[in-house]
C-alpha cells in the first residue's frame, strides 16, 4: 500500500513540476513574444528563491541576494532600448 501512495506521490510532482509548466510555456509562446518569454525563463531561479524565502522559511545568504541581484540587473539590462547604438540616416528630401 505504500508503495502505490509513493508511485503515485511521484507521479503527482512528475506532473505538476515538470510536464504541466512545461505545457503552460509552450502555450504562453503562442500568445507572448519569443523574446518576452525567454526573459520571463530568466527569472525563474529568482522568483523560485523568493518563494522557498516566503512559502518555506529557507535562509537567504549572501550568494543568493547575489544572485538574485544579478538576474535582475540583468533583465533590466535587456530592456533597455539601445537605438542610440544605431545612426539613423537622413535622406536629402526627406
Amino acid at each position: 500500500a505504500q508503495d502505490g501512495i509513493c508511485a503515485l506521490q511521484a507521479l503527482g510532482i512528475g506532473l505538476v513540476c515538470t510536464v504541466f509548466p512545461y505545457l503552460g510555456y509552450t502555450q504562453g509562446l503562442k500568445i507572448v513574444e519569443a523574446g518576452k518569454a525567454s526573459v520571463l525563463a530568466f527569472a525563474e531561479p529568482m522568483v523560485a528563491t523568493v518563494c522557498g524565502l516566503l512559502l518555506f522559511g529557507e535562509m537567504l545568504r549572501v550568494h543568493h541576494m547575489l544572485g538574485i541581484l544579478l538576474i535582475f540587473l540583468a533583465i533590466v539590462f535587456l530592456n533597455i532600448p539601445l537605438g542610440f547604438l544605431h545612426k539613423k540616416t537622413v535622406l536629402p528630401g526627406k
